[in-house]
């Protein structure tokens, strides 16, 4: 008779934090390693986990990737993106690659973007993180099918559990509603905008009907944990268009 084949890592996975509650340091270094043979022996879609950090948001990140690993057992890679060394020095992104399927990249250093949207991308005084340099990590990540965290978001389960919901399946992305905004200038102008990107075809029947697309309200979506299939042709347009959008010279007309 044949042999049985090896346990899958996730289901090791589950045994271990049936059994204990969570993953040692050790536990999680040896799964990690063979989550990356089994995923590239697999094939298929690269899926992972894709963070925009800075210096007020390093610790934040550091403890939601290993709550995440240890906690929850969620092995998926990550890619962390910040904005020169002045930002991240060279010891904490050597910290953040010893957490274990963590790659870093300097946004300033990447051969992909123009030094105007580098330059958009980098330090605010006063603010913690930049839309702008989420923009372009989104783009950056070698992940086609990506979950964006925010560095200080706490997850009471593992969030690759995302990957599999319905809503996601089928449009190839997954948003969260926040607190709804009243209708400003803002948001008026940004649809008056949108409506004239596509009037030479239809809006999908989710925007057409959203109560944002008929001015009822500014926004609802939260941006703190969000799931897209980038090799999908309309969410890569989507986030090329949201790039474009967050150049200086285009948010003076919006914000």
């Amino acid at each position: 008779s044949q042999a049985a084949p090896p346990p899958s890592v996730e289901s090791i996975v589950q045994a271990h934090l049936k059994k204990s509650g969570q993953l040692t340091s050790n536990q999680t270094a040896e799964l990690l390693a063979a989550a990356q043979l089994e995923d590239e022996a697999k094939g298929g879609k690269r899926r992972g986990i894709v963070m925009a950090v800075s210096r007020y948001t390093m610790l934040a990140a550091i403890q939601t990737i290993t709550v995440l690993r240890e906690m929850h057992g969620c092995l998926l890679p990550i890619e962390v993106f910040y904005h020169t060394d002045d930002e991240l020095p060279a010891a904490l992104v050597d910290l953040f690659k010893s957490l274990g399927r963590v790659s870093v990249y300097d946004i300033d250093t990447l051969p992909l973007f123009t030094a105007e949207l580098e330059d958009d991308a980098g330090r605010y005084p006063g603010l913690k993180e930049t839309w702008e340099r989420q923009s372009l990590a989104l783009l950056a990540s070698s992940f086609q099918e990506i979950l964006i965290v925010d560095p200080q978001v706490v997850f009471l389960q593992n969030p690759a559990e995302l990957f599999s919901h319905p809503t996601f399946a089928s449009t190839g992305t997954l948003f969260f509603r926040s607190k709804v905004k009243p209708v400003d200038k803002a948001s008026q102008f940004l649809v008056a905008f949108l409506k004239r990107q596509i009037d030479q075809g239809s809006p999908s029947k989710e925007l057409a009907e959203s109560a944002f697309y008929s001015h009822a309200i500014a926004s609802r979506m939260d941006m703190d944990v969000v799931v897209l299939d980038k090799s999908r042709p309309g969410v890569l347009s989507a986030l090329f268009m949201n790039a474009w959008m967050r150049r200086k010279p285009v948010r003076a007309m919006f914000w």
